[in-house]
């Protein structure tokens, strides 16, 4: 006797809820699980195409950035070999053209450029070798990055030494020994500032000012100021 393809049009299932070939789930669950899984394959069709699409516009990027950074390397080489002369004897004709060209600068000058040339060392002041007094900062109690006062103390001493100047004229040379906490905000440690103390800086507030002064009011250089300091 053939099976029956379509089920009479009274028939009800009484394993509707919990069919037996299904592992005891309900049809009518599967079914619906079932037709919702198309819709999220196209949706993970779409996802994966415009992934596509973003990684295709970075590598792209990529590679602009590269050609880029290639170019800069090489022009940043050439105008750093322009600084030097090179090794070898000049011919005639280049001796020659070397004096027109020296001639036609003299006659028309140039403003030359400020600051040292490219790839020139560069200079910082010498450190103190003395110190006239020594002050004691406390650890700070209040992060000076993010205002939290979620702060530990911490044992090392951060030492920064700053030259100042008193007006008699006489360069005074502290030492701030800083106490440090460990900031649970900032993950670090941090440090507060003295009076009359600048984090960081091996010159102090009135050497600076004086620097300023000589500067642009008497028209002195900063390396002769601080040299003159």
């Amino acid at each position: 006797m053939p099976r029956f393809i379509q089920p009479p049009s009274d028939f009800e299932c009484s394993y509707r809820d919990s069919c037996p070939h299904l592992d005891g789930l309900s049809t009518i669950w599967v079914l619906s699980e079932y037709r919702r899984s198309d819709d999220q394959y196209q949706e993970h069709l779409r996802i994966i195409d415009l992934f596509d699409e973003n990684l295709a516009k970075a590598q792209e990027h990529i590679r602009k950035l590269e050609r880029e950074n290639a170019q800069l390397k090489a022009k940043m080489k050439a105008m750093h070999m322009r600084q030097f002369k090179p090794n070898r004897k000049l011919s005639d004709k280049e001796k020659k053209q070397d004096v027109t060209k020296n001639l036609s600068s003299e006659a028309y000058p140039q403003a030359k450029k400020r600051g040292a040339p490219a790839g020139h060392p560069g200079w910082s002041r010498p450190k103190p070798s003395r110190i006239d007094r020594t002050v004691q900062v406390v650890a700070p109690e209040i992060c000076p990055s993010c205002r939290s006062d979620r702060l530990t103390p911490l044992p090392e001493i951060i030492e920064h030494i700053q030259e100042d100047i008193v007006l008699c004229p006489r360069t005074v040379v502290t030492r701030y020994l800083h106490g440090q906490s460990y900031c649970h905000c900032c993950r670090q440690p941090v440090v507060k500032a003295a009076k009359s103390e600048i984090l960081n800086t091996p010159i102090g507030p009135v050497a600076k000012a004086a620097a300023i002064y000589l500067r642009y009011n008497i028209g002195i250089s900063y390396r002769e100021s601080a040299t003159d300091i």
